[in-house]
């Protein structure tokens, strides 16, 4: 993603500072979302979307969004696309589709051409909504709000299997069919085991490098955590608020913490234990 870090604006009597809550990268340019609906481009106000809106998914020639009340559309034109009865959480790409999260635990799946975007099959993945999607190595992975997460074929539509209690808020994929989810920890799962990393600071979002090797990780606690995979080892960048989004692209890292940070995907220090705490411990591996 570019490096267009957006300014907060100044503090007036009876006007809310704008708050992005999601960002994405189309053609070349840095697009956020934040809480009022407004849509910008490279800072410069692109659309305003009536109603309240949960993500922006850049799927081959438009970007998505969706929220509340139902309505899929596309952000750069804020043309309804989809109309669904529930409300929508969360999207993510693959070749030529995108696929939606609804607060009813569905997955909806959608072809998306220059011309429309037609939803073509639907998976019931939770019984809980779901709270976020990645697709990795043709494999969807469906995280639910409570932690759960379904994994599915995304050929036949078979359900791989399904794992409780996972304490994840995000999930991102990785090379190599792999993905990575975040909580209380940072876990690294494959086909056939799962690698538990203790993080620095309960982690709320994330966001990976093209490359796999380095992993951004947001938090409430107003930080960005990155995972350095080569080293095993964590640093932290400090921001101005708790992070609400993460997105990857160009050698950067954009945190929503208010404004959209900059932050170069490069490991700074490591993180050191505070005084009187014990050092982070080892990843652990467990198969399940």
């Amino acid at each position: 993603m570019n490096n267009s870090t957006l300014h907060r604006p100044r503090r007036t009597t009876g006007t809310a500072p704008r708050r992005e809550c999601a960002i994405t990268s189309h053609d070349g340019a840095v697009l956020t979302l934040d809480h009022a609906g407004v849509i910008r481009r490279k800072g410069d106000v692109r659309a305003t979307l009536a109603g309240e809106c949960a993500f922006l998914c850049s799927s081959g020639p438009i970007v998505l969004t969706g929220g509340a009340g139902g309505v899929l559309l596309n952000a750069l034109t804020a043309e309804p696309l989809h109309r669904l009865p529930v409300a929508l959480t969360s999207a993510a790409a693959f070749p030529g589709h995108a696929v939606v999260g609804t607060e009813a635990g569905e997955a909806v799946i959608f072809a998306v051409d220059v011309d429309q975007v037609r939803a073509v099959d639907t998976v019931r993945a939770h019984d809980t909504a779901i709270a976020d999607l990645t697709v990795a190595g043709g494999v969807l992975i469906a995280l639910a709000t409570d932690g759960a997460i379904a994994r599915y074929d995304l050929t036949t539509l078979e359900l791989f299997d399904r794992i409780t209690d996972t304490g994840a808020h995000a999930c991102i994929a990785l090379p190599d069919n792999r993905f990575a989810t975040v909580g209380a920890d940072l876990r690294l799962w494959s086909e056939s085991e799962v690698v538990a990393i203790p993080a620095p600071h309960p982690l709320t979002c994330a966001a990976v490098t093209t490359d796999g090797m380095v992993i951004a990780a947001g938090s409430a606690t107003a930080q960005v955590a990155l995972y350095d995979l080569p080293t095993r080892r964590w640093s932290t960048v400090e921001t101005t608020a708790p992070v609400t989004a993460l997105h990857y692209a160009d050698g950067s890292f954009l945190a929503a913490d208010g404004t959209v940070r900059h932050i170069p995907a490069v490991p700074a220090d490591p993180v050191e234990a505070r005084p009187g705490q014990a050092a982070l411990p080892e990843p652990r591996s467990d198969v399940d």
